[in-house]
């Protein structure tokens, strides 16, 4: 009988129960931008404060992913690259620290982050997001009067979201867990704390039980900028 990898307590018994994304079997994830869910999302799920938006992973607000060393997992990134306005600016990174948002940290809380995707280095030692594409956004319906509080469940609320997405390009992070990346790892925005959680690293998927298949069409792909150093300090992409 395999496995069945779970989402983990809850710190808040209210929290919206969203499902993981256990070993997906096309390997392929696609990271949009929503809003976090009142106090029955990403506050209640993380037992942190958002700021009101969050990452949505194959449609659902910030579920735990599960993922196996040795395989090649490919974001589709969709959070937005409008460099003159950062509420539309959300780049993607993996890393090891709980709280993300690596642009605005000091260099001593830089030293202590390990990346494991979604950050280069340019030839004078600029480091920069590389994993940022145009921006696709869940958004409430400004004429409905429910507020997020008001739903039950997540996939109730989820149903009363449109997604609008802009013109252009997505962009792409590749990541391969290795026998050196650890059982635990996040992936966040580059550009703002706590928007991201829980990615598990496993060493073989047929001892969890699957959760379906992820699903997403293709997209155009934005090529990382040929300066930056691929994956970055410590990373892959």
């Amino acid at each position: 009988q395999p496995q069945q990898v779970q989402a983990g307590p809850r710190p808040n018994p209210n929290a919206w129960r969203v499902p993981p994304i256990v070993c997906p079997a096309d390997t392929t994830l696609r990271a949009q931008i929503g809003p976090t869910g009142g106090t029955k999302g990403y506050q209640s799920i993380t037992g942190k404060v958002g700021w009101g938006l969050a990452w949505y992973i194959n449609g659902l607000l910030i579920p735990e992913l599960t993922l196996q060393r040795g395989k090649t997992y490919t974001f589709i990134v969709e959070g937005g690259n409008e460099r003159n306005n950062s509420a539309r600016r959300h780049p993607l990174y993996l890393s090891d620290d709980p709280d993300g948002g690596f642009d605005h940290k000091t260099d001593a809380e830089r030293q202590n982050e390990q990346i494991f995707g979604g950050v280069g280095i340019t030839p004078d030692g600029t480091i920069l997001p590389t994993s940022e594409g145009r921006l696709c956004e869940w958004k409430v319906n400004l004429r409905d009067p429910r507020r997020p509080d008001d739903y039950s469940n997540f996939f109730d609320f989820q149903r009363s979201l449109s997604l609008d997405c802009a013109q252009g390009n997505s962009g792409v992070l590749r990541f391969t867990p290795d026998n050196q990346t650890p059982d635990l790892i996040y992936y966040h925005c580059y550009t703002h704390r706590n928007l991201g959680w829980k990615i598990h690293v496993v060493d073989n998927c047929d001892q969890h039980q699957l959760f379906g298949q992820s699903s997403v069409p293709k997209a155009s792909v934005l090529k990382p900028d040929p300066m930056l150093l691929k994956g970055g300090p410590g990373g892959q992409d």
